[in-house]
């Protein structure tokens, strides 16, 4: 189970300098650490469709937002909501809606409820320690080391670029280690192929996980 001290720590190893001893040290590490922590865990989730990060939930349309035209109802993303895995018009998302349009935080489509897999943001999701994986507590202390290397201290080219490749290194490990347990997915075959189709704004094409 991965801890923000522990993920900081190995970030100061990256960095060539000592660890800390708690959250509260009072070191300028541990401030530059907590300045590009929030913005880190951000990027990190809009990198994947993580398994520990993915909700599950039955969304009502929108009693505030009327279409003006073209779809029947509006969906509001939750404040939590980071990138979509699935989203269908049942809950076991048999078949993926594809007929459906994404403006800003809003979804607009037909279906009434709708069902929506998402990566979340939320303190008992995307931000729980106690479900990351280890390698994408790996691949958020690279980034960090990343993110806060240049205030730390100073970092010789040679690490600076170690850094680089490892955090885009780290991070495809961790999107492929996530992958393994991930379930078969399926992809909207977009307008044009369904026009095609005839699939009538659903679709059982499958795709892997991270594609």
């Amino acid at each position: 189970m991965a801890t923000k001290i522990d993920v900081y720590n190995e970030a100061l190893l990256h960095l060539k300098t000592r660890r800390l001893r708690t959250l509260t040290d009072a070191r300028s590490e541990r401030r530059d650490l907590d300045a590009v922590w929030s913005p880190t865990i951000d990027y990190m989730l809009e990198r994947g469709l993580w398994n520990f990060a993915t909700r599950a939930q039955q969304w009502m349309p929108s009693d505030t937002i009327e279409p003006e035209f073209g779809f029947q109802y509006a969906y509001e993303k939750p404040d939590d909501y980071v990138r979509l895995v699935d989203i269908g018009a049942d809950e076991r998302y048999g078949w993926t809606l594809d007929d459906y349009s994404e403006e800003g935080s809003v979804f607009y489509c037909d279906v009434d409820p709708l069902y929506v897999r998402f990566v979340s943001s939320d303190a008992a999701w995307g931000r729980d320690l106690g479900k990351w994986s280890a390698a994408f507590a790996t691949a958020t202390a690279w980034e960090l080391a990343w993110r806060a290397g240049g205030h730390i201290g100073y970092v010789s080219a040679d690490v600076k670029s170690e850094i680089g490749r490892e955090r885009k290194r780290s991070l495809t490990e961790a999107k492929g280690a996530d992958a393994v347990n991930q379930a078969m997915s399926h992809l909207p075959a977009g307008r044009l192929v369904r026009a095609r189709g005839g699939n009538n704004g659903y679709n059982k094409m499958r795709r892997t996980p991270y594609q």
